[in-house]
């Protein structure tokens, strides 16, 4: 399993905080964060290409509506155990989320 929780605290979390933190046995330090221009220019997608959409976990907060076969799991930071709920994919063998259509893009049911 790809774990989304993995991509936002070690990449995201690490550029927009002011304080080290712990994930999983390992410190991250604070990093700069730099803005690019073209992250103001209109993103246009492509019907059926679904390039962004491959499989990691859909990782929920418990207040939000989740999908059918979710499982609630514990992520640690800073040594506090936190709940989310997640769809690991874990049956899905293919690159993309289960919940792409290749034929017209991305379809969630």
């Amino acid at each position: 399993m790809r774990d989304t929780m993995d991509k936002i605290v070690t990449s995201y979390f690490n550029a927009i905080t002011s304080e080290r933190f712990e994930y999983k046995g390992h410190i991250y330090i604070p990093k700069a964060l730099i803005v690019k221009p073209s992250l103001l220019q209109p993103i246009k997608c492509i019907l059926g290409c679904g390039a962004c959409c491959s499989c990691f976990s859909l990782d929920y907060l418990p207040s939000e509506k989740q999908p059918n076969n979710v499982k609630a799991r514990r992520v640690k930071l800073n040594g506090v155990n936190y709940e989310i709920i997640s769809d690991t994919q874990v049956e899905n063998k293919e690159h993309h989320c289960k919940y792409v259509s290749k034929e017209d893009g991305y379809s969630y049911s």
